[in-house]
């Protein structure tokens, strides 16, 4: 079959526009590209864990962003092509926002060409800030605590127990 492959490349190699025009009306092939898609810089996610969801194997990217900013989405899913090629694993992207300013951006990466969607890509913001301080100290898991100083209504008394001394 590779051999088919090979042979099929050279022949449609001169017709590559009347070929692109199968899937996408209208595009102009230009000149060929380089095929070689070696990491060209190097990438460094927050953190990368195997996980689990509904018993499929997969990973999850946990960002923590002090402040939203416009590129987060499209950092997320850089990652997570990038994992995904080393690790053979989909993956969960999570972005924990720690503090209100501006906009926290859309979810979802979406790449265009002109009004073409190709692909979409979607994160789980968590605005950590939203959160009330006393309801999570009393109802979350104890892996939450250090993100408490963050969330509203935060205070000394949220973290002590009411200020008692020990």
């Amino acid at each position: 079959m590779a051999d088919l492959d090979q042979r099929l490349k050279q022949l449609l190699r001169g017709y590559v526009e009347d070929v692109a025009a199968l899937a996408v009306q209208g595009m102009t092939i230009l000149s060929s590209a380089p095929t070689d898609m070696a990491a060209t810089r190097q990438l460094i996610a927050d953190s990368l864990y195997h996980a689990r969801f509904e018993d499929i194997a997969c990973l999850a990217n946990i960002e923590i962003q002090a402040y939203p900013e416009s590129s987060m989405a499209r950092r997320s899913f850089d990652y997570a092509m990038r994992a995904r090629d080393i690790h053979g694993l989909p993956v969960i992207s999570i972005i924990l926002y720690l503090k209100k300013k501006g906009t926290i951006p859309d979810a979802y990466y979406v790449e265009r060409i002109g009004t073409l969607e190709i692909g979409r890509w979607r994160t789980f913001p968590v605005e950590i800030y939203r959160l009330d301080a006393s309801s999570m100290v009393q109802t979350a898991a104890l892996g939450i605590l250090p993100l408490i100083p963050f969330m509203q209504g935060a205070s000394m008394d949220n973290i002590t127990g009411g200020g008692e001394t020990h």
